[in-house]
């Protein structure tokens, strides 16, 4: 399991908005991602799932339309970026739904 320190995307936005300079970027496209237990770089178990309880509650507290959202990301399995992009063409309403 590789854990990754830089995110390059960012710098790759920072050089088309010219905040960084191409050699930066490439010498981070260089690095190699630290590896699970081979630095001082903490290890996490996995991430649990928020406890059902606390999401329920929470719904209390926003628009339905978002309460909505969160239903159908514990639904589908979906992670946060997957339910945002996500179109209603995308779905198959074809039959019970």
């Amino acid at each position: 399991m590789e854990l990754h320190c830089f995110p390059k995307a960012v710098f790759r936005w920072g050089v088309a908005e010219q905040l960084v300079s191409v050699d930066i970027f490439q010498a981070i496209s260089t690095l190699t991602a630290l590896r699970q237990g081979r630095c001082g770089a903490p290890s996490h178990g996995p991430v649990r799932p928020y406890p059902d309880k606390h999401i329920e509650k929470s719904k209390q507290h926003v628009a339905c339309q978002v309460a909505a959202i969160i239903d159908l990301q514990r639904l589908a399995g979906a992670r946060a970026g997957e339910r945002m992009i996500m179109r209603s063409v995308d779905l198959n309403m074809n039959g019970k739904v």
